[in-house]
């Protein structure tokens, strides 16, 4: 039997595991999305979405869904205020709120890639940043 800990760790490994052959996934790059890339701000802190980013997600799984996109690709960051590991887990959290509001909106969960969970400080190169969003693309 798993301790609750053990199970945490293999689903975080898996998690990390899956996001890191999302990464990889080359159908996330070469989309074309109509009015470029769509961003879903969120305040210091938080995964919660917003009223307004509920209402912009619906619509965003609306046209979507009305333009055949074949794959909805995410992006997402973190502040780097929290620490290396809280800040990930932060970020993942945000994605999974945006494809939970995609899903919800009518979206289908299986055409939905978390492309990559950015480490701000990895990639701006320093300890603190302003990238409290999720980033959503067109995939092919």
């Amino acid at each position: 039997m798993r301790t609750p800990t053990a199970a945490l760790l293999a689903s975080a490994l898996f998690m990390l595991g899956s996001i890191t052959a999302a990464a990889q996934d080359d159908r996330c790059t070469g989309g074309q999305t109509p009015g470029g890339v769509i961003i879903v701000q969120f305040d210091r802190g938080q995964s919660l979405l917003t009223p307004r980013a509920q209402k912009a997600l619906s619509d965003i799984a609306r046209k979507a869904i009305a333009q055949k996109a074949n794959l909805l690709c995410l992006e997402a960051f973190a502040d780097a205020w929290l620490g290396k590991e809280r800040d990930l887990e932060l970020a993942r959290a945000r994605a999974e709120a945006v494809t939970n509001e995609l899903v919800a909106s009518g979206y289908p969960r299986e055409k939905i890639v978390i492309r990559r969970i950015a480490d701000p400080k990895r990639l701006l190169g320093k300890e603190t940043s302003t990238e409290r969003k999720v980033e959503i693309r067109y995939g092919r």
